[in-house]
């Protein structure tokens, strides 16, 4: 496999991870979890990030099809549609804008991402498209390039979602 591939399934690997402890932080250690999301308030700029998550997707899929020749199904080209826009958006919107226009895009192709997970293990009947259900890379025993995709919307979702309360905090202050 390549080590771009590996790279990526590895920083999927990381993200699962942290929005599992941030998730547990909050759930049930309230006082450590609020703790928690202040600090990384502190030290991680939503939108940055969002933007970094965005430009990495958008990047790692055109290796995936052009360098490394895998065939994009019709639910990569639909997953695709979902997030190209977001990474030049994201890039060339002024860091106080709302961004809540954005995240039904991260939620469509969340749905899509996850109906490609669901037929590639099996769970549903394949869309038709020879290629949509080819596992073509598999790390850590589940993360898929369908999983590196629904891992990416679920962030940027929430991501774009922190940014949008605290651009609202941050204007509700001014006034």
């Amino acid at each position: 496999m390549p080590l771009i591939v590996d790279f990526l399934a590895t920083l999927t690997l990381l993200a699962h991870i942290g929005m599992a402890t941030l998730a547990l932080l909050v759930l049930f250690l309230r006082p450590w979890g609020r703790r928690a999301l202040t600090w990384l308030r502190g030290i991680v700029h939503a939108r940055t990030a969002a933007l970094v998550v965005a430009w990495s997707g958008t990047l790692g899929s055109l290796y995936l099809s052009e360098v490394l020749a895998w065939a994009p199904c019709k639910l990569c080209w639909l997953q695709r549609t979902m997030l190209y826009p977001q990474a030049l958006l994201l890039t060339f919107m002024r860091k106080d804008d709302r961004m809540s226009w954005l995240v039904p895009l991260n939620v469509v192709g969340a749905a899509v991402a996850a109906l490609q997970v669901a037929e590639q293990r099996g769970s549903i009947a394949a869309c038709g498209d020879a290629s949509c259900a080819v596992l073509y890379s598999l790390h850590y025993g589940y993360i898929s390039v369908p999983v590196m995709a629904l891992t990416a919307f679920v962030m940027m979702g929430l991501l774009l979602w922190e940014h949008n309360t605290s651009t609202t905090r941050s204007w509700k202050a001014r006034a």
